[in-house]
């Protein structure tokens, strides 16, 4: 029974950061602190994207696309 509510405890974390890095792609940059002064990492504009962000938002584009797709098809 624990085993199971540790791995129900594991997708609702993992639920909630995907919702979290879709809503928040984007954080400070780390090694110009955000400055926007030009760093070899965010090119000036001081945000670099969190990790998993972009994976997250080809899933929800391919999603989106689909669903237009599957909603013509009607």
């Amino acid at each position: 029974m624990i085993i199971i509510h540790a791995v129900l405890l594991t997708l609702v974390l993992l639920l909630a950061r995907a919702v979290y890095v879709w809503a928040r792609p984007r954080r400070r940059c780390p090694w110009c602190r955000g400055e926007r002064r030009r760093c070899w990492r965010c090119k000036g504009n001081g945000e670099t994207w969190r990790l998993g962000a972009r994976l997250i938002r080809r899933a929800h584009v391919a999603g989106h696309n689909a669903w237009n797709e599957w909603r013509s098809r009607q």
